[in-house]
C-alpha cells in the first residue's frame, strides 16, 4: 500500500511539474512561431496566458490593433482600433 502512495505521488508531482512547464513555454512557442511568418504587415504585440489552453492576444495588422481571445476551439476578436503610426 505504500508503494502505490508512493507511486501516485511522484506520478502527481511529474504531471504538475509538466503543466506548470507547459503553461509557461506555449506563449513563448506561439509567439515564436507567429513571428517567423514573414508578412510585412502583421506584428505579434502580447500573448498573455489566461488559463488552460486560453490566450489574451494583441496583433497589430497595418493601422489597425486586434485584441483576441484565442482557445482551441474557437476565437473571438474583442477589441478593434485605428492606430496612428506618428504616435505609436
Amino acid at each position: 500500500m505504500n508503494e502505490v502512495l508512493e507511486y501516485l505521488l511522484k506520478v502527481g508531482i511529474s504531471l504538475l511539474v509538466v503543466l506548470v512547464l507547459l503553461y509557461f513555454a506555449l506563449p513563448v512557442i506561439l509567439r515564436g512561431r507567429l513571428q517567423r511568418l514573414k508578412a510585412k504587415n502583421l506584428k505579434l504585440e502580447e500573448v498573455l496566458p489566461l488559463g488552460k489552453d486560453m490566450f489574451f492576444v494583441c496583433v497589430r495588422i497595418k493601422e489597425k490593433k486586434f485584441y483576441l481571445l484565442i482557445s482551441p476551439n474557437y476565437a473571438k476578436v474583442l477589441y478593434e482600433e485605428s492606430v496612428n503610426d506618428s504616435h505609436s
